[in-house]
């Protein structure tokens, strides 16, 4: 005996309307010439023009469109759907369409715009024309498909037939069976459709030991995925940490993946490859740069050609010494911290000799200086 069985597309449950969309203005429509405009975002909307038997219409710039016994039609374009236009006079009187179709008139006896009978003006006769539309709605959903298929295991399959096999939501999907054994029954399972990709706000950054920067997911694909939740990890916590809101804190310097991990267990991940450095010192900031051209020293660094910037400061041997340490390796170059004896302050100079072996260098100081009164050079290598 044939069994004939009807189950919705959306497997059970049924759908008895679309979601709700919200309203955002669409494009602005402005009048520019007869029968022309110019639209604020293109190809969402038309306007069109038609007339009554002894109708015509023009344009001026101080009136927009006007003329008697013309109709201007708003339409929207494939993929929107409107939801209202409000219409605008010379005098910026406006009148607002909530219904399809969305027209502005006027008549072969008066030029004043009417919407829905209605003159834009109030029927005070001082309007002159139509100078622009503002169109609102949404872009309109697009129907999600759904591929109905026999599980495996199914008895007796070769005796069922799926009438349509690809449906849309809320749409019903007649099943038969044309086989002699007895349906016990028939169990519809919504297949889940899984993530297929995640994409981060960033690839890849840099933070520095202590700082933080949160990152965050911009899209989640496909659009129609049934779970499109995600939770964020780190590949090295000893490098770099993660909370649920995806601010990263960066522990130590090296390199460590940040990722954003579906839910549904497609094992999807969005990656950002985040670059840990090492912070600064504290006083890293108390530098004040020098002019090239404001000591001596400098011209003679220069004439033994050691490229270097300076830094005067207030720091003590051990801070210049670390703060030199710490600029070393990040310019991969050697370092010099010069202690002048005269303000008590330190130079640092970022050198390009190759001395590695060097520690301290008191006399080549003396003669770099031309014999002014600085006393002490440390070397730190790159």
């Amino acid at each position: 005996m044939k069994k004939i069985l009807s189950i919705f597309a959306l497997l059970l449950v049924a759908v008895t309307g679309a979601m709700a969309q919200t309203e955002t203005l669409l494009t602005t429509i402005t009048a520019t010439a007869k029968e022309q405009a110019s639209y604020s975002t293109a190809n969402v909307a038309t306007v069109s023009f038609s007339y009554t038997a002894g109708g015509s219409s023009a344009y001026l710039a101080n009136w927009g469109w006007w003329g008697y016994g013309w109709t201007a039609t708003v339409t929207a374009a494939e993929g929107y759907t409107i939801t209202k236009c409000i219409f605008y006079d010379d005098a910026n009187r406006t009148a607002t369409d909530s219904e399809a179709p969305f027209v502005a008139e006027t008549t072969e006896e008066d030029k004043t715009p009417r919407i829905n009978g209605t003159p834009i003006d109030g029927g005070n006769y001082q309007s002159k024309g139509l100078k622009k539309i503002e169109v609102y709605g949404y872009v309109t959903p697009t129907a999600t498909q759904y591929s109905v298929t026999l599980a495996e295991g199914t008895d007796d399959a070769g005796n069922w037939t799926i009438s349509p096999a690809t449906a849309e939501e809320g749409q019903t999907v007649t099943i038969t069976y044309n086989g002699t054994k007895k349906v016990k029954s028939v169990k519809a399972v919504k297949k889940a459709v899984l993530v297929t990709s995640i994409t981060l706000n960033k690839t890849e950054t840099e933070i520095k030991v202590g700082s933080t920067e949160t990152l965050s997911v911009t899209a989640v694909a496909p659009e129609n995925a049934t779970d499109k939740t995600y939770t964020w990890k780190t590949s090295d916590a000893t490098k770099a940490t993660v909370t649920a809101e995806g601010v990263v804190t960066a522990v130590a310097e090296g390199t460590v993946t940040i990722y954003a991990e579906a839910n549904d267990g497609s094992g999807v991940k969005g990656n950002c490859t985040v670059t840990v450095t090492s912070a600064a010192p504290e006083y890293y900031n108390k530098l004040t740069k020098i002019n090239d051209d404001e000591r001596d020293q400098m011209s003679m660094l220069r004439e033994l050609g050691r490229g270097y910037q300076a830094y005067n400061s207030s720091l003590t041997a051990a801070q210049a010494y670390a703060l030199a340490t710490y600029q070393a390796a990040i310019d991969g170059k050697p370092v010099y911290v010069i202690m002048s004896s005269q303000g008590g302050g330190y130079e640092i100079h970022y050198a390009l000799s190759t001395d590695a072996a060097a520690t301290e260098h008191t006399a080549d100081l003396y003669d770099i200086c031309n014999g002014r009164n600085l006393v002490r050079i440390y070397y730190v290598a790159q």
